[in-house]
């Protein structure tokens, strides 16, 4: 019985912790309320791969972009929220529809993901669903040989709280 009350007040804290962390990253923010706005957008630009992207400052941190020079990764301070960008020259003649289809096998895979929206149309492949208790939203385009992608990662707890972002986020990509 004393196990049982330890573990439940252990993972009470747990909670109680993740809670408190995300909404002190969430306060950086206005409130969502008529007439307010989403927070000041910082631009990270590739020039190996010819794309740019928005992002929140100063939700998501820049962690440094990598050797190869093909995109860069960012996180929100508590490691709820993460973005990835990169590109890739299309090497293997890949099809937009392989390389979607593939990516998303391997989200299934690796991360169990349960896909709830995908959508293929002319240059964009996009799609989402939910990996345990987190989000997962990927956008890919292919323009001039190169799939250039910005995937996305946050609770799905907050998704009312990052909708407008992530809106922003991925409209501003290519």
């Amino acid at each position: 019985m004393r196990r049982v009350i330890v573990r439940i007040v252990f993972s009470m804290t747990l909670v109680v912790g993740f809670s408190t962390a995300f909404a002190q990253t969430l306060s950086q923010f206005p409130s969502r309320q008529a007439g307010s706005q989403i927070p000041t957008m910082g631009s990270y630009h590739n020039s190996k791969y010819a794309y740019s992207v928005e992002f929140p400052r100063p939700l998501l941190i820049p962690q440094g972009e990598s050797d190869a020079g093909d995109g860069q990764r960012f996180a929100s301070k508590d490691g709820s929220f993460k973005m990835s960008v990169w590109g890739q020259f299309n090497v293997l003649d890949k099809t937009l529809a392989k390389e979607c289809d593939e990516r998303i096998e391997s989200d299934r895979k690796d991360n169990s993901l349960a896909v709830t929206y995908k959508a293929l149309k002319g240059t964009v492949c996009a799609y989402s669903g939910l990996a345990g208790s987190t989000i997962i939203y990927q956008k890919t385009v292919f323009l001039d040989d190169t799939f250039k992608t910005v995937r996305l990662e946050y609770p799905k707890a907050n998704k009312e709280a990052f909708d407008s972002i992530v809106n922003r986020i991925v409209s501003s990509f290519p």
